[in-house]
């Protein structure tokens, strides 16, 4: 995992260093930060995601653009087991917390659209690699309030390679600030889950803020 994580990245600054040279004042930096909702197996309710990183939007010409970037990813799925014995007394009254923490790389095709000077509207769409941190349950004990967590990352791959898409909007503040609004969904490809014939695959929609700044 971490020679493809080593090689990911000198990828990504291979691209990027030779873009910057290639395009010398078009280059964004930007921070993001967001939440919104996302799954793993079906029988599972969605639970919540966040998620938080930076990007370097390098501009191939006055409509597309290539994007880069690193961000931490905590993506989640629930379920709740409520199960009673022949007397009708309670066993167990518990939710769980199916928790993912990622590390993620996308490398995003960007293209610009609006003829205004003040609002730019975009689409993206791309692929991206996320590696697996940790996966835990956390169990929330709904009759006394206790709370459990198990750790089990060793029964999960490490690497989830999957495609990102994304649409919004950028508000120009001053002359090199920009307020980004994107709308974002990451879709797993790959099966997270070692356990035989079982199959993990996440999907996160999000709201993501972000603020451009021009070099």
């Amino acid at each position: 995992m971490k020679k493809l994580f080593i090689i990911t990245l000198l990828s990504l600054f291979t691209i990027c260093s030779n873009l910057v040279f290639a395009q010398t004042g078009n280059l964004i930096i930007s921070p993001h930060i967001g939440a919104g909702i996302s799954k793993t197996q079906s029988f599972l309710s969605p639970g919540i995601t966040y998620s938080g990183g930076i990007t370097a939007e390098f501009k191939l010409n006055d409509m597309f653009s290539i994007i880069g970037g690193i961000f931490y990813d905590h993506k989640e799925a629930r379920d709740k087991i409520n199960a009673v014995d022949s007397l009708g007394v309670t066993i167990i009254n518990a939710r769980i917390n199916h928790n993912y923490e990622f590390l993620t790389v996308p490398i995003l095709l960007k293209a610009n659209f609006g003829n205004s000077d003040k609002i730019k509207y975009f689409i993206n769409a791309g692929p991206y690699t996320s590696f697996l941190l940790q996966q835990s349950l956390v169990s929330y004990n709904l009759e006394d309030n206790s709370v459990s967590t198990s750790i089990n990352t060793d029964l999960h791959n490490k690497i989830e390679a999957g495609i990102t898409i994304g649409t919004g909007v950028a508000i120009n503040m001053c002359e090199r600030m920009n307020l980004l609004l994107e709308l974002r969904s990451n879709i797993g490809l790959t099966n997270l889950s070692k356990t035989e014939g079982a199959t993990t695959k996440t999907q996160s929609a999000l709201l993501l803020l972000g603020f451009g700044y021009s070099f």
